[in-house]
Formats: structure tokens, C-alpha cells, sequence
């Protein structure tokens, strides 16, 4: 909740609010911008009221579970019954049995009536509770709708992350799946890795309900960016050499090591501006351009970018082939990710304990032994 007491403090009336993550942050600040909209922005001085707005959204987001589990063992149901399954993503696609002829799209076919969406008890009571909460507490922005001006929630402006996972234990468990991503932000980037494979590192994707009609005022992009986890988001050091270069002239004794060993920087490094571009910088270069793009429809709320955003845009232009052609770092091939030699001592204590680890390692002192902790 640290960032929704920071925005509390210093938000300002006509402030556009910009948030970014990477990973397990993608997933918190996608949360927390749902919760801002959602919920409301508490005005200053209410800090003590923060964690009952969070309960408030948890019952919210219980009510969006249980309708969803019952919506989803009725169209079970009703599958089962008909003795044929859609599939995924099909059934809401479907047509229902009678349709209105007069109403005509602008293709000429027959516009089909759309299914209100029921509610339970659950949702419905924290529905309300979060209205009369926010109305009562929250600070408001001016919108247009429908031609009117209405006060709304205050609602993130722009929503920037890098391959977002639900891998959250504290929040994973308190949301539908799929996660709605209308009402989220007026304007959502996701850079996603395409060659991640580990199952807690599985992308949760921006699930648009194709049942809505789109926001006029949400622009929404997801775009797929080779290489995995760490390729899209960062955290890997930059390498001088081509990846494909070493690969290839590495000699046996070399490949025997790397299967063995974790090759990895020993510290960060001291100047950036001289490594070498890697994969990362396509997913960053990419956003940058989104947020320039964005602020150019609308220059005042636009972003004032310091001066190493220049020159590293003036680097990316001369060396963008150095960034296509960097490594892809899988986890799951060998001598890219943790070495054999550690997972082996995992597997050892999961087996039989430090008595096995003793009888294949053999230490001698005890400090050996503190060295494999």
C-alpha cells in the first residue's frame, strides 16, 4: 500500500499519473490502478482509512470471483446438456437463439441483443459499499460522458509494463481470472517476453471482455518481444561479445564448465552509457517511443524526460542490430540459467538431508559447511 499512500500525499487536482513495472511489479501496479479507479484516491490526511479501502476492493474483487465461478458452471452446464463444447474464447462469441432482425450493423447483418450480466449478493453488497466509501472519502476528476460532464474516480493516465506475471501469492488468489483490463488506465503498454517457458514466470495477459464495447477513452497495447523473462524486463548484464559468436567457438573444457556453473557478472556495471545494447533495450526503447507518442495527442500531460533519455536514444539508433542480434537467456538450457551443481545440492537436501550431502561432499571443516548455506 506504499504506493497508494504516495499518490494520496501528493497527488493534485489535474495531475496525470504515470506508472510503470516489470515482473511481480507489473502485476502490483496493474492492481493498484484498478484499485485507484476502482475504489477511489483517498484525499490527504485519511492515511488511517487506507488499509479498510483495501479491504473494501478485496470483498469487491470476492464478489467478481463468485460470479465468475458460478457464470463459468453454468456455461458448463449448458455445455455438458448440449453435448458440445466451444472452444476457448468461443462462447461468448456464440449468438443467442433469437436475435433482433430489425436492428441491422453497418454491414447489414442482424446486431444480436446482448445478455445482461447478473450480479450475486456478494458483489452487489460490496459494490455498493465501495460506491458510498468513495463518494464520501475519495477526491473526484471532471470526464465527459455521453456528451455531459460527471465527476468520476480518479483513473491512471498511463499503465507501462514489462512481461507482467501473477506470481503474487498475497494478490494472485484475490482476483478473476481473466483479470478485466477495462477501467485499468486510459493507456496500457505490455512489452511481453515470447520465449519464456517456466510455468511461475507465465504472462497474464491483458483479457478484454469481447462481450464490452470498446472505451473510447482507453488505448490498449500488447506487443511480444523475442527473448524471455529477464530479455524483455532487464536484469541481465550486457555482454561485449556476440552471443552467437561465443556459442560457437567455445572449446569442450569451456561447454564442461558452463553445464556446471552459472555464468554471471560479478558486479553491476559502472557506466552504462559504454556496455553494450542487449534485448532489454528493444522492450525500453519501444515504451519510450509509447509515452512520447502519448504525449504528443495531449502536450500537457506529456513527460519531461531528462538528458540521458536522449543520448541513449541517439546510442539505440547507431547500434540497434547489437540489441537484435544479443542472447536469448533460457533458463531451461543449460549454462544459461543456475548451474547443474547447485540444483544438484537442492535435489541432495530434498533427498536425504545434509546426511547425503555429507557423504557425497565429504567437508572437513565447518566452514566448508557455511560456504553451501
Amino acid at each position: 500500500m506504499a504506493g497508494y499512500r504516495f499518490l494520496m500525499r501528493y497527488y493534485d487536482s489535474g495531475d496525470k499519473i504515470y506508472m510503470f513495472g516489470f515482473s511481480r511489479g507489473a502485476f502490483t501496479a496493474k492492481f493498484l490502478a484498478r484499485m485507484i479507479h476502482t475504489v477511489g484516491l483517498l484525499c490527504k490526511g485519511n492515511e488511517e482509512m487506507v488499509p479498510f479501502a483495501f479491504r473494501l476492493y478485496q470483498r469487491y474483487l470476492a464478489g467478481e470471483i463468485e460470479d465468475y465461478m458460478i457464470e463459468r458452471e453454468i456455461k458448463k452446464a449448458q455445455e455438458d446438456a448440449s453435448g458440445c463444447s466451444p472452444a476457448d474464447g468461443e462462447e461468448e462469441l456464440l449468438a443467442p437463439p433469437l436475435a433482433a432482425e430489425s436492428a441491422l450493423d453497418d454491414e447489414g447483418n442482424p446486431v444480436q441483443p446482448r445478455k445482461k450480466k447478473r450480479h450475486g449478493r456478494k458483489f452487489k453488497k460490496a459494490r455498493n459499499e465501495i460506491t458510498a466509501f468513495s463518494n464520501t472519502f475519495c477526491r473526484k476528476e471532471k470526464i465527459i460522458r455521453r456528451g455531459k460532464e460527471v465527476e468520476s474516480n480518479i483513473k491512471v493516465y498511463f499503465l507501462g509494463i514489462w512481461d507482467c506475471v501473477n506470481s503474487v501469492a498475497v494478490l494472485e488468489r484475490k482476483t478473476p481470472v481473466p483479470v478485466p483490463v477495462k477501467g485499468t488506465a486510459h493507456y496500457v503498454r505490455h512489452a511481453v517476453a515470447i520465449d519464456e517457458r517456466r510455468v511461475k514466470f507465465k504472462p497474464a495477459l491483458l483479457a478484454q471482455d469481447v462481450r464490452c464495447k470498446g472505451s473510447k477513452d482507453e488505448d490498449i497495447k500488447e506487443v511480444w518481444f523475442p527473448g524471455c523473462h529477464g530479455d524483455v524486463g532487464g536484469g541481465w548484464p550486457a555482454e561485449e561479445d556476440d552471443a552467437h559468436e561465443v556459442a560457437s567457438t567455445m572449446s569442450i573444457w569451456q561447454r564442461i564448465k558452463s553445464f556446471w556453473t552459472t555464468d554471471k557478472a560479478k558486479e553491476a556495471s559502472h557506466d552504462v552509457a559504454k556496455d553494450p545494447f542487449q534485448m532489454s533495450d528493444l522492450a525500453l526503447a519501444w515504451m519510450i517511443r509509447e509515452v512520447e507518442i502519448v504525449g504528443q495527442k495531449d502536450p500537457a500531460a506529456a513527460v519531461k524526460w531528462c538528458n540521458s533519455v536522449n543520448g541513449f536514444k541517439r546510442r539505440f539508433k547507431k547500434r540497434k542490430e547489437q540489441a537484435l542480434r544479443g542472447r536469448i537467456h533460457d533458463s531451461l538450457q543449460f549454462s544459461s540459467g543456475t548451474g547443474f551443481l547447485p540444483s544438484c545440492f537442492g535435489i541432495l537436501w530434498f533427498a536425504g538431508g545434509w546426511k547425503m550431502m555429507l557423504i557425497i561432499i565429504r567437508p572437513t571443516t565447518t566452514a566448508t559447511m557455511k560456504t553451501l548455506v
